[in-house]
């Protein structure tokens, strides 16, 4: 007799960072990583080599190219550990791998220090384990950016890009 599972979370926490959030129309083109790019954070077009770079800690506003998407077509950087809400360890590209990138739909992103629906976004710009993650507080405000839901500090929550415009994009 088979073992009935009962069990439908287990280990998938609230989404995951990078997640697609909706099946609606988005904008996801692809590039090669030009570095290790974590899932679910802010990306930059490299201006000499056109690869796509993580967030930098100078990075601004006009820098932003879109949010790494998290792909089931190439493997991680390494296997997500999970704890009680998230993954805890990070998982995305490597150099030289093609990666996604949403520029127009909805994402799930991990919020640092919590939000309220409709909260302008920021991105983290100081170095360390949270640097391309997003905010509400210190960071690069992106103006065109709202959090779509409430997000407690550390969880997951969902923005949706309505088009980046970015000088340094596509």
């Amino acid at each position: 007799m088979a073992i009935a599972q009962d069990q439908f979370n287990y280990y998938r926490g609230d989404a995951y960072e990078g997640q697609i959030g909706t099946i609606e129309i988005n904008r996801v083109p692809s590039g090669v990583a030009g570095a290790a790019i974590a899932f679910g954070r802010a990306v930059v077009r490299d201006p000499a080599t056109g690869n796509i770079l993580p967030w930098a800690t100078d990075s601004d506003a006009w820098d932003l190219l879109g949010i790494s998407v998290r792909s089931l077509t190439g493997n991680s950087v390494q296997t997500p550990q999970y704890g009680s809400v998230y993954p805890v360890t990070t998982a995305g590209y490597l150099p030289g791998q093609n990666l996604s990138y949403m520029t127009n739909g909805a994402i799930r992103v991990m919020c640092v220090d919590g939000a309220l629906a409709g909260d302008v976004v920021s991105i983290v710009n100081t170095a360390g384990d949270n640097l391309g993650r997003f905010s509400t507080g210190d960071g690069v405000q992106i103006p065109f950016l709202r959090w779509k839901d409430d997000v407690t500090a550390g969880a997951i929550g969902w923005i949706e890009l309505n088009g980046i415009f970015s000088a340094s994009g596509v």
